[in-house]
């Protein structure tokens, strides 16, 4: 079974000044998605609150890496509401990571 894991997280738009920005919750248990392969997939972002509003970004981490921000390609896109959609799921690793 391959293991990715996504992360989410909320940047304020403003160097400095006054901003509000609440911490993003605890999850004790995150959700596990299970994609089919060439199916599509999207995965929702729900940032605390912050004014002035900020911006959603996605980041992939595995297992004895840094965490590397995803970007938009021809099959992964991130809507301005923090949606991160997978055109296609593709099978990237075999095997077991642990």
């Amino acid at each position: 079974m391959c293991k990715r894991y996504y992360f989410c997280a909320y940047e304020s738009c403003v160097d400095g000044g006054d901003v509000v920005q609440e911490p993003f919750p605890s999850v004790r248990d995150p959700k596990v998605h299970r994609p089919v392969v060439g199916a599509a997939l999207s995965l929702h972002c729900r940032p605390p609150y912050c004014y002035p509003p900020g911006v959603v970004y996605w980041g992939e981490f595995k297992s004895g890496e840094k965490l590397k921000p995803i970007e938009n390609n021809e099959r992964v896109s991130l809507d301005y509401d923090g949606i991160l959609f997978a055109r296609s799921v593709r099978l990237l690793h075999s095997g077991s990571n642990s």
